[in-house]
């Protein structure tokens, strides 16, 4: 049975979740997804304390070109110092990638008509997302199931 794009990013959600929890994060989930939040993390440090959006994309992996897609659409993408991605390929194996990261290399991949951008993640040498003809692939291997930033 084939998944709806909203089954599937629930359970990306539930993924991710599961192993902030596990990690000791205070995760709240967000009711309404219209600003491209899905959890707010709360970091308590002695009398300090620290907010953290996370907007969350999941995809299964596509066989016939060995990678996984996401979708980033251009209306709520903002990014910012606190906000962060989570790109869920399964229980094992999420990148954890800053949002203001995240834009430095958004110019390098594929746009769809309405200029959303279509992220395509590929195990090569290390993990990278795959850049449009013309630019280089980058490399996301140091955010790989690197939740300490988050801290």
């Amino acid at each position: 049975m084939e998944l709806s794009g909203r089954r599937r990013g629930k359970i990306g959600e539930t993924i991710a979740i599961k192993q902030l929890i596990e990690r000791g994060f205070d995760v709240y989930d967000n009711i309404v997804d219209d600003r491209g939040i899905d959890l707010i993390l709360r970091n308590e440090n002695k009398a300090n304390v620290q907010h953290k959006d996370v907007q969350i994309k999941h995809s299964k992996f596509y066989h016939k070109s060995n990678d996984f897609w996401f979708g980033i659409g251009k209306s709520t993408f903002k990014p910012t110092k606190s906000l962060y991605f989570m790109f869920v390929l399964d229980e094992n194996r999420i990148f954890v990638i800053p949002s203001i990261e995240l834009a430095k290399f958004l110019k390098r991949v594929w746009t769809d008509k309405s200029g959303n951008w279509k992220i395509i993640i590929k195990l090569k040498e290390n993990w990278v997302v795959v850049a449009k003809k013309g630019s280089h692939d980058v490399n996301i291997e140091r955010y790989l199931n690197n939740f300490s930033q988050l801290r």
